[in-house]
């Protein structure tokens, strides 16, 4: 199910991009009058066979209806049939068997149609799981996903106008000198009323320049708002990282903290937005439907519950249940967070940093943990004291699992119970 899955989202992705090469080199050869027969062929074959696969592909695949996944072929192909399937025809059609000669000057327009199929291509979340699965994570932000295809948007729209134009008038057979100067006006025409040194002569480039001016127009005050407003949220979150600090430099100088001690307060702060820890994950994690919230802790920190010795064979039922108690913590640079003879009362799990274990008195170093490393594990199935000391190297992002919590759950696990208490005895004995 998984592997048809990837495969659809991989043919999506292929008739995406298809569609939009074909937004951009149909305008490009009708402006240009690039076609000759043989080429008109090759172009629409290709197009209408993959235009026909897509089709009898949309009558297989699942469709979300109002926050359900529908998977009966006959819902599916009703809801295809009553939105896109014709829209999907008329652009897969043969048209060139039936007009033949005549169809490169009588019926370019007609795979205009894919256009449609383009914006709804682009506008579904298939597209953006598609992107999820080849794009970096650090461009799958709303924010610049939005932004992307606002600008993608506008360039589209100002090379459809500017190929219009080189459509209207004369070409010096310079294709690049001509589209130059056709996107050179199209901007200009966009964005101002232009300069005057590019104007039309013929009465259909005026007709033709005065409907650019009223889209110009018309878009103006929606470009430049939706612009500021997407700019604005992209770094919305930073400004309200920069007000709290902003608060909190206040209050320290307002209780008189030392230089030194407010310099460590900002250094923790700086690591933690870095790592994008300001927002809580905990908070995430709780917002969460419960059975949500398990599958994800599972995916967060399953691996490393597995690294555990005596929870490498637990079964997944008490791991689902252990990982949902397990706490996010940032341990500052050259912290003590275990202490020599203390009695332990929870582990750790090292999700980011270094740390480093000495004897009593830090004479003796044993040893240096890292990401995916544990420690501290015996607190939760034995009351001793410490037998070490663990402090940080730098900035260091754990996560803690606490006795209590631990004795509660495995009261609901009474085969993993037996095996901790003779984890207990062999230590004991040993």
């Amino acid at each position: 199910m998984l592997k048809l899955e990837k495969v659809r989202r991989i043919w999506a992705g292929f008739v995406t991009i298809s569609t939009i090469f074909l937004a951009i080199e149909l305008p490009i050869r009708i402006a240009f009058r690039l076609e000759s027969l043989q080429h008109i062929y090759m172009f629409e074959i290709f197009w209408t066979v993959l235009y026909t696969i897509d089709i009898f592909v949309k009558f297989v695949t699942p469709i979300k209806i109002k926050f359900q996944i529908i998977t009966d072929k006959k819902e599916i192909a009703k809801h295809y049939l009553r939105k896109w399937f014709w829209v999907d025809l008329l652009s897969a059609f043969p048209w060139f068997i039936i007009f033949g000669p005549f169809y490169g000057s009588l019926l370019r327009g007609v795979r205009f149609f894919y256009f449609f199929r383009f914006h709804k291509a682009t506008r579904s979340p298939r597209f953006t799981l598609a992107l999820q699965k080849w794009l970096p994570l650090s461009l799958l932000k709303p924010g610049i996903i939005r932004l992307s295809f606002f600008v993608f948007g506008l360039s589209l729209l100002a090379h459809w106008i500017a190929c219009g134009w080189v459509l209207l008038g004369h070409s010096s057979g310079q294709i690049l000198l001509d589209y130059g100067n056709a996107i050179y006006w199209t901007i200009t025409t966009l964005t101002t009323v232009g300069y005057g040194d590019i104007t039309p002569t013929m009465l259909t480039q005026k007709y033709y320049t005065m409907f650019v001016m009223l889209i110009g127009v018309a878009s103006y005050g929606y470009v430049i708002g939706n612009l500021a407003s997407l700019l604005a949220n992209m770094d919305m979150v930073r400004e309200k990282h920069l007000e709290k600090l902003d608060r909190i430099q206040a209050f320290l100088q307002y209780r008189g903290i030392p230089k030194e001690m407010q310099e460590r307060i900002f250094s923790y702060y700086e690591h933690v937005w870095e790592h994008h820890l300001d927002i809580s994950e905990t908070d995430i994690l709780e917002e969460l439907p419960r059975s949500l919230r398990t599958d994800l802790s599972v995916f967060l920190y399953g691996d490393i519950l597995a690294k555990v010795p005596f929870f490498r064979d637990a079964n997944p039922d008490l791991i689902r249940d252990i990982v949902t108690h397990l706490k996010p913590t940032v341990i500052p640079p050259n912290t003590t967070f275990i202490q020599y003879g203390e009695i332990g009362d929870r582990m750790f799990f090292i999700s980011y940093g270094e740390v480093e274990v000495f004897n009593e008195d830090f004479t003796i170093k044993y040893g240096t943990l890292r990401e995916g490393d544990f420690v501290g594990e015996m607190a939760l199935i034995l009351n001793e004291p410490r037998n070490a000391n663990v402090r940080t190297v730098g900035y260091c992002d754990l996560y803690q699992l606490k006795q209590e919590d631990f004795k509660r759950i495995i009261t609901k696990h009474p085969e993993f119970q037996k095996h901790i208490k003779e984890v207990m005895r062999t230590r004991k004995h040993s």
